[in-house]
């Protein structure tokens, strides 16, 4: 039986402490679907990142920094761990001189994303290996839980929940060598007892809520903004302006309502 973590990363203040933009990404690479963005648009992004003067960095550096330099990052996160990440967005990041975090599944380590629940849309994509991790950790990437097993932890028992969540942070652990702090909710869907189970083995959560991350946040429901809809890539470095801001507005209005109809 798991035992009760009792040597957690010790936590971050409630919230960033000014607004801060976290990004999610999935793949990056050739082809389109509503998970993968191509190479060019990861490109263009990045470099109007670069010429607004906001610099990408791992979520962990952009808790525990931004408040010595609002509106000067953004937090790059990267869910399910392809492995294109090595190959594609990692080249791009560290020419730049950026960072980031990648979520894995740690059970689907060096196979796919051909997991249950998975969408017939989105397309079978390989992941990074426990070797491919190892080297990533080491040239400075983050690494964060995406679950064992891309399990909706949401509507899972709360002793199987606890049981992925405990041994999705002790592989990645073993795997990188550094503290696992930070988890990201399978399809974003979390309930009051996940939440609380979540803050028992990690320092901060994030969800797929729309909006710039701020001070009133729970640091276990940080919201976050899909990058492809960062599209044209000028938005990418406007992310801090009142404009961007309700353009974000209206697309979290957008998918409220796409939502709504699919569930009546």
């Amino acid at each position: 039986m798991l035992q009760e973590n009792t040597a957690r990363p010790a936590p971050l203040p409630l919230g960033p402490t000014r607004p801060l933009a976290i990004l999610t990404y999935h793949s990056v690479g050739v082809g389109g679907s509503p998970i993968r963005l191509s190479l060019a648009q990861f490109r263009q992004q990045v470099r109007a990142l670069q010429r607004a003067g906001i610099r990408g960095v791992s979520l962990g550096e952009a808790l525990d920094q931004q408040g010595r330099a609002a509106g000067r990052l953004v937090a790059l996160t990267f869910d399910d761990g392809f492995a294109d990440f090595a190959t594609a967005a990692w080249p791009v990041l560290r020419e730049a001189g950026f960072g980031a975090t990648v979520f894995l599944v740690t059970g689907r380590l060096g196979s796919d994303n051909a997991w249950p629940g998975q969408p017939r849309w989105a397309p079978r994509l390989p992941l990074l290996s426990r070797g491919e991790v190892r080297r990533l950790a080491r040239e400075g990437v983050e690494f964060g839980s995406h679950t064992v097993s891309h399990l909706c932890l949401a509507e899972a028992p709360p002793d199987v929940a606890a049981t992925e969540l405990a041994l999705s942070r002790q592989a990645i652990e073993a795997a990188t060598g550094a503290p696992c702090r930070f988890f990201a909710y399978p399809y974003g869907l979390v309930t009051p007892t996940l939440r609380l189970q979540v803050a028992e083995y990690y320092s901060a959560a994030v969800t797929t809520e729309l909006r710039l991350a701020g001070p009133a946040d729970d640091r276990y429901l940080l919201p976050r903004i899909d990058a492809p809809y960062l599209a044209p890539a000028w938005l990418a470095g406007a992310l801090y302006t009142p404009a961007v801001g309700a353009y974000l507005a209206l697309r979290r209005l957008g998918r409220g309502l796409r939502r709504a109809v699919l569930r009546d």
